[in-house]
């Protein structure tokens, strides 16, 4: 959001950059995004055509805590965003079991936006594990298709399904956690406790993703690919490395990043292939532009001149 140069006046030791990219660890992302809070005195970090005070979050919180359940608290919510013109409206949907929180901008842009409102939902969600004194976990957190992988990166804390197809930023808790009853504490304590919270949501992430045996980039790569992240900048995201960090490692290991994803296409492709559909529909699912360039592909994989026994077009 704001570039290298100002990222490190602005934050200091906390970040680092490689290049033009700026990476944030886990444990500092909450401490850059209060510091830039702080500097710009604008809960909305100045993405939005009006501002949102400090304050305004704590605000909602006091609202909330004066709940006796999480799905009571998570409607008076709804309704005190209305009533203090929040950058976004906030909106509880209830059904088929669920209690899906939805978050709407009115003036935010991509690709700010979708990261504001991760950050956003990543506190709130440490506010209501706070006031539980519970692990209360979404069930599946749902982002516009045009979400940035960098707003996918900060989510994977909670650790449930991330979906890329809403029309709006949607955390969804089951009905069960929604029951749950708000303990007794002292909303004073309110940056120090979510804080605390938050930690905890790091560790055990960085517990359960921490492999026994470090993991060869080429299949850390493997792994984002299944994932749906097919482009290499959005992969170097979710691996923290630049670009020519990321050759140099997959040079190390004997391969190439056009190798990796040629080898993940030909798997996917022999998988979809096995079922009723046009080539059209498999190249596009596939990852190429139309069914030439899929016909060429396969031509190499197996040394063929057609495609005769892939799914015929429709």
């Amino acid at each position: 959001m704001l570039g290298a140069q100002k990222a490190q006046r602005l934050f200091g030791p906390v970040v680092q950059c490689e290049n033009d990219t700026t990476f944030v660890g886990y444990r500092d992302l909450w401490l850059v995004s209060n510091r830039h809070i702080h500097a710009t005195g604008d809960e909305g970090h100045r993405l939005a055509s009006s501002t949102m005070p400090v304050g305004t979050f704590e605000l909602l919180a006091s609202t909330l805590h004066q709940a006796e359940t999480v799905g009571e608290g998570l409607d008076r919510v709804a309704r005190a965003s209305q009533l203090i013109k929040a950058p976004f409206d906030i909106s509880i949907r209830r059904s088929s079991g669920k209690c899906s929180v939805m978050l709407h901008s009115r003036d935010l842009k991509e690709p700010a936006c979708s990261l504001y409102l991760s950050l956003w939902a990543l506190v709130f969600h440490c506010l209501l594990r706070w006031l539980t004194k519970n692990d209360l976990q979404p069930d599946l957190v749902k982002l516009p298709s045009r979400a940035s992988s960098r707003s996918i990166e900060a989510l994977r804390l909670l650790q449930c399904p991330v979906a890329r197809d809403a029309r709006q930023f949607t955390l969804v808790y089951g009905q069960d956690q929604c029951a749950r009853p708000f303990l007794p504490v002292d909303i004073r304590t309110l940056e120090a406790e979510t804080f605390l919270q938050y930690l905890r949501l790091v560790s055990d992430f960085q517990t359960r993703e921490r492999p026994r045996q470090p993991m060869p980039v080429a299949d850390r790569v493997r792994r984002e690919l299944s994932s749906g992240f097919t482009r290499q900048a959005d992969v170097c995201i979710r691996l923290n490395m630049s670009p020519a960090h990321l050759r140099r490692k997959l040079t190390l290991e004997g391969t190439c990043f056009r190798d990796i994803v040629d080898e993940h296409r030909q798997q996917y492709f022999e998988r979809l292939s096995a079922t009723s559909g046009s080539l059209e529909m498999i190249a596009e699912s596939v990852g190429y532009s139309d069914s030439r360039s899929l016909r060429r592909a396969r031509n190499r994989w197996t040394g063929a001149d057609g495609v005769a026994d892939a799914a015929p077009e429709s």
